[in-house]
């Protein structure tokens, strides 16, 4: 069971968080607070594993509060939520220490679901509006010291997704190795042609496997 709590201020955007932490049978619903004072607390005192941050509350309260949050919670991940992609804070809140960033524009309810098991397992979804940012910003770091810079940023899940790929299995075969829908499998498929900028399974072994051998 996965305990889930969100942080939210903006009331529509609270709703649509609280239908999808209480959607899946494998999420438990803590509660909503509004504040960092009371999402301390309340991680305090219940078993939580998994925190939505609504964007809006980092615009209000400020980046900071995520780092105060995260002293107070170490084994807790943290995944900000942004209705749409063009977001300035999006590298700031996860350079802050947020474990994952999702947008809700354009995504399916499945795929936020499935975002908050990836996260809990351990991996830091990010999503692929956001990786655009991330490239540029690491490129940018690097460029100085003349490194360059062949990390796509993917997942551990996308990364076996890729080996599997490379090794010619279809979707279906894939899905039952990895326990996941032909419709999370063709999501996963379709981010990561996203962040290594190609269309199709050849395009994508091409480019990840010469950069990465």
């Amino acid at each position: 069971m996965i305990n889930v709590a969100i942080v939210a201020v903006n009331e529509a955007n609270r709703l649509l968080l609280e239908t999808i932490a209480q959607s899946d049978p494998e999420f438990s619903y803590i509660g909503c607070f509004s504040n960092e004072q009371e999402t301390i607390e309340m991680i305090g005192l219940q078993q939580v594993n998994v925190v939505l941050i609504d964007i809006d509350v980092i615009e209000s309260v400020g980046l900071e509060s995520i780092e105060r949050i995260k002293a107070e919670s170490e084994e807790v991940k943290f995944m900000v939520c942004s209705r749409y992609k063009s977001n300035e804070n999006s590298l700031e809140a996860i350079k802050a220490g947020a474990d994952a960033y999702f947008v809700l524009e354009n995504s399916k309810a499945y795929q936020f679901i499935d975002a908050i098991k990836d996260l809990h397992a351990g991996e830091r979804p990010i999503s692929s509006s956001i990786v655009k940012n991330i490239w540029e910003y690491l490129h940018d770091q690097t460029a100085d010291q003349n490194v360059k810079v062949v990390d796509f940023q993917l997942s551990k899940r996308q990364i076996q997704i890729m080996e599997l790929l490379h090794e010619g299995l279809n979707y279906r075969e894939m899905s039952k190795l990895l326990f996941i829908s032909v419709y999370t499998l063709k999501w996963h498929v379709h981010n990561i042609y996203q962040k290594l900028n190609v269309s199709n399974r050849t395009e994508a072994i091409n480019v990840y496997f010469k950069r990465n051998k």
